[in-house]
């Protein structure tokens, strides 16, 4: 006869199974626990449709029924080599290890935690309550509540103000599991996967091992969090953490974890929250900011476009993305090209007879690679220079867009070298380009512009910053690519918007803040006239009414504002600076700040 298999904690085959016998401690309306002689140790018993909790054996759900029918004529459990025997007084049920479940954390100790970012964010969007009567989404403004004072001490290395916080959580709460016991769970857990919970670990043992402080089931679960033994779900938030991914859905975790009891979840994940706001607030947590270089930061107007000039220019940048760094910033770097593709289509035109002219996409391609080449090791010499530990990568960034996106019915971005009347039409009728007269100069070809929707390599980027990395990524707005039903990419003839992209890149990585470097120190209303007012730190709401009376421009200063007003309204902050003023408009010193 087959016997029915039962999924166990592999920790409980690594050492409870030398308890011989194990007893009924306490039984709730769809699982029970066990507890060993010494009334030390409880294992949960539940059906598999529970989710897996550390030191848990987890039965069919016929079979738990039956188990839990007779529980009160239970003598006791025993472990064998491959069995689990449940012995009752008129009976035995047998059952196989058929499968087990690791719940121990891996020792990971990351610098950062870069999906602490996107688990905030999720958090804010929150209305659940808590088990201390706080919404859990005001946790992620932790040092304004008045339970932070009492418990403060749990974010200090200093022992005796860890152990008064430890003290003042333990067992307070109401329920098996209180919400103290939770929150310390929580914040336990953060601690353990950033390498800083020797002092931790100990101060919960101290407190788990003594009958006085709290319930059995939440001595319990401390214990088993002192030992680095966690739930299923609270593990895949831990991962989730370290290496967010953009297959992974962490709202679905958090809704997971908010499934433990009834408010142990919630409690639990204000420990997480808690913890990851102090570490940001103390800088242990790094801000992100997404730096946008204009394409003149790397050539001015009427400069040779020798590699030497735009080295030279380049040192300006390398120099305010090295103070950047500096004040404990994750750094990810994008730059215009205007001039640089320009010039590449130039060179394509004149050796067009000798050398066969390469498609717009690939011209963007080649331009990404050599302006993060010259950045990059602009960016490298500086650093080496003073003590920073960060390093510097350039990556090819592929943008997906729309082949449905209006722009391509309606080219309208001029690109490439002028021609004259007659040789715009001879271009139109051979290769169909769309071609556009510029103020007198002549002609040039009209590309379309559209929106980007979506940045290849997103998780490279993140993991990147969130490892001492500074990023160059999505120059030019990005090289732009659609992708067919099956799947396949494809580059495009066009080009996006360097703020558009800009502005996706920041939202995408979760940066913190959105920097759009130019040639004016701040954004102006009634630019040019003589109530010339310069702006300095406006809402979002400011920032519309202003963009709507028409005072920013479409050809300069218009797609700068719409992407910082976009950006802002996240929460978050935008901000349009001269290059070299960048590190004093981080520290509100300089230029033009929307807030949202």
């Amino acid at each position: 006869m087959r016997l029915s298999q039962a999924k166990v904690d592999i920790h409980l085959l690594d050492t409870e199974k030398k308890s011989t016998q194990w007893f009924t401690h306490s039984a709730f309306q769809t699982t029970f626990n066990l507890t060993n002689g010494a009334k030390d140790r409880l294992i949960l018993v539940a059906p598999d449709s529970l989710p897996e909790l550390p030191g848990g054996i987890y039965l069919p759900m016929g079979i738990f029924n039956q188990v839990f029918e007779a529980l009160s004529t239970l003598k006791f459990v025993k472990f064998t080599s491959n069995q689990i025997l449940f012995t009752f007084e008129k009976k035995t049920i047998e059952l196989a290890i058929g499968s087990t479940f690791d719940s121990t954390l891996d020792q990971m100790n990351p610098s950062t935690l870069p999906g602490g970012r996107l688990f905030l964010k999720e958090i804010q969007q929150l209305q659940t309550m808590t088990g201390f009567e706080i919404l859990l989404k005001d946790f992620t403004s932790f040092h304004s509540l008045a339970l932070f004072d009492p418990v403060k001490g749990l974010f200090t290395a200093d022992k005796a103000a860890q152990e008064a916080s430890v003290t003042y959580l333990v067992g307070r709460g109401k329920g098996l599991t209180p919400s103290g016991d939770d929150f310390l769970i929580g914040w336990l857990l953060i601690q353990q996967l950033c390498g800083n919970a020797s002092l931790s670990n100990q101060l919960i043992l101290e407190k788990a091992e003594s009958p006085y402080y709290t319930t059995d089931v939440s001595r319990h679960y401390l214990r088993q969090s002192s030992e680095g033994r966690y739930s299923q779900a609270l593990l895949q938030l831990a991962d989730y953490l370290v290496q967010p991914k953009e297959e992974i859905d962490v709202k679905q975790i958090i809704e997971a974890i908010l499934a433990h009891g009834q408010t142990s979840g919630a409690d639990t994940l204000a420990g997480i929250t808690a913890t990851l706001v102090e570490m940001r607030r103390k800088k242990e947590m790094a801000q992100r900011v997404v730096m946008a270089l204009g394409g003149n930061a790397i050539l001015r107007p009427g400069q040779e476009a020798t590699v030497e000039v735009q080295m030279e220019n380049i040192k300006i940048s390398a120099e305010q993305v090295a103070r950047i760094e500096a004040l404990n910033y994750e750094v990810v770097l994008t730059h215009g090209n205007g001039p640089q593709v320009g010039n590449i289509l130039q060179q394509n035109e004149i050796a067009k007879d000798i050398v066969p002219p390469f498609p717009l996409d690939v011209c963007n391609a080649e331009s990404q690679g050599f302006i993060g080449y010259m950045l990059e090791q602009s960016i490298k010499n500086r650093l080496s220079t003073g003590e920073s530990t960060a390093n510097v990568v350039t990556l090819l960034t592929q943008i997906e867009v729309d082949e449905k996106d209006p722009a391509f019915q309606t080219p309208t971005k001029p690109i490439g070298v002028f021609y004259t009347e007659e040789e715009a039409k001879a271009l139109t009728a051979d290769k169909g380009w769309v071609m556009m007269e510029d103020a007198g100069r002549g002609y040039r070809r009209a590309v379309a512009s559209p929106l980007p929707v979506k940045i290849h390599g997103i998780d490279a980027i993140t993991t990147l910053a969130a490892n001492n990395m500074i990023v160059i990524a999505g120059g030019g707005g990005g090289i732009p690519v659609t992708r067919d039903e099956n799947g396949q990419l494809t580059g495009l003839e066009a080009v996006i918007d360097k703020d558009r992209t800009g502005k996706k890149l920041a939202e995408q990585v979760d940066a913190d803040v959105f920097m759009m470097l130019t040639d004016v120190p701040n954004v102006y209303i009634n630019w040019g006239k003589p109530n010339q007012q310069k702006l300095e730190e406006l809402s979002v709401e400011e920032a519309q009414r202003f963009m709507d009376e028409g005072h920013f421009a479409d050809g300069s200063m218009g797609p700068k504002m719409g992407a910082a007003i976009d950006f802002a309204r996240g929460g978050r902050t935008a901000i349009v600076c001269a290059l070299d003023e960048a590190d004093l408009a981080l520290q509100g010193k300089a230029g033009t700040r929307i807030v949202g």
